[in-house]
């Protein structure tokens, strides 16, 4: 995936370089990749995971050989590696490539929240730590249970909403509201684990909620010392009841 002058927010998402060539099928690969790519854009990444390709030998005497890529490569513009996310770097011949990669170093830049995992065994590249805090979901079906979860500040407090997703978000003094006002309805609060700020909860949804709508999760946290921001939001649509004819 190549994210070119964009603004991208991926929740609960796999991105990978997938295909291992057959002796049939090795012509179609020309190299490997890396699972992102990030050009002049804001590409924000929550519960997810990002692969780059292994290394791909068909035979070594007779065929190309296609190295190992990491998971993201960032060109120009901004990556923020979101809580609960793991970037990995390929591996080959048993060595592990970086997790991510600045193409032209000093340009571009990585913010990476403490709760993300980077499986490297390579390079190290600079990043700015910083809790970014996030509302995150299963997918969704009509009259079926589902999980929403907020990563906050550790030992805080969240306020859990729902409604219709604005179309353009709503700056307020505690962030961006992703969520039309008119709609907004509370339907969690929670303290927050003291070690991650962590919280999850377990709702059902209805049966006679609209297919094709917009929705968005989004929580209000608040920290130890009081302080009280809106995480990232997380929107959605309801997948239609199975056995249910749209």
């Amino acid at each position: 995936m190549t994210v070119v002058d964009s603004t991208l927010l991926a929740t609960t998402t796999r991105i990978w370089e997938w295909g291992y060539p057959s002796w049939y099928s090795w012509a179609l690969f020309s190299t490997t990749t890396e699972a992102l790519r990030v050009r002049n854009s804001t590409v924000t990444l929550v519960n997810s995971w990002l692969q780059g390709a292994d290394r791909i030998t068909v035979n070594s005497l007779t065929f190309p050989r296609w190295d190992r890529r990491p998971a993201a490569v960032i060109e120009s513009g901004l990556l923020q590696i979101g809580p609960y996310t793991i970037l990995s770097g390929g591996t080959g011949a048993g060595i592990q490539t970086g997790a991510f990669v600045h193409q032209t170093p000093g340009v571009g830049q990585v913010v990476r929240d403490p709760r993300t995992t980077l499986l490297s065994s390579g390079f190290q590249y600079p990043t700015q730590g910083q809790w970014l805090h996030a509302t995150f979901h299963d997918w969704i079906v009509a009259g079926e249970p589902y999980r929403v979860g907020v990563a906050g500040p550790p030992n805080g407090f969240a306020l859990l909403a729902s409604g219709s997703a604005a179309i353009t978000p709503l700056p307020t003094s505690l962030g961006l509201l992703a969520i039309d006002p008119t709609s907004l309805q509370m339907i969690g609060a929670s303290t927050l684990d003291a070690a991650n700020g962590h919280h999850e909860w377990n709702f059902v949804c209805p049966t006679n909620v609209p297919n094709g709508h917009v929705f968005a999760f989004q929580a209000a946290v608040i920290g130890p010392t009081g302080a009280v921001s809106l995480t990232l939001p997380s929107p959605f649509t309801v997948g239609w009841q199975h056995g249910r004819m749209p």
